[in-house]
């Protein structure tokens, strides 16, 4: 996939659309909005602490897509200076087989090693776009 625009990204988008989103924000970040073809589709959510309810979200978006969704409350997640090499931590919230049927949570430095290496390449990050915004669609 390459950008918002790809027609596989719009059809995963579209079925992301169908799940309860209600209090929540989900933004696109990474690769997805950058200029470079990828793999998958990284997500930051935003909204209240209810991990069960994460959970169960997260488990059904990687039933849709190649979606790598993460949830914080650190709006840092979608407003780094994404040219800096200067570190910024953010507790996190994610899935991992290690821990199933739970969420993981831990902090994570970022920019990560793969953005450094691209960095070095003079390859940026774009800006994250606010797909979904307290449960409702306002991208497309």
């Amino acid at each position: 996939m390459r950008g918002l625009q790809d027609e596989q990204f719009k059809e995963y988008y579209t079925q992301l659309l169908q799940l309860d989103w209600t209090g929540y924000d989900v933004w696109a970040v990474g690769g997805i909005v950058s200029d470079w073809d990828t793999y998958d589709i990284d997500l930051v959510v935003f909204g209240e602490r209810d991990e069960e309810r994460i959970y169960s979200l997260f488990e059904q978006v990687k039933t849709i897509g190649p979606f790598s969704p993460f949830w914080t409350t650190d709006e840092r997640a979608v407003n780094l200076d994404r040219t800096s090499r200067k570190p910024t931590l953010i507790h996190v919230g994610y899935q991992t087989p290690a821990y199933p049927n739970k969420l993981r949570f831990r902090t994570f430095k970022f920019p990560m090693t793969k953005q450094y290496l691209r960095m070095k390449q003079g390859l940026y990050h774009g800006a994250p776009i606010q797909l979904i915004q307290k449960g409702s669609r306002i991208y497309f």
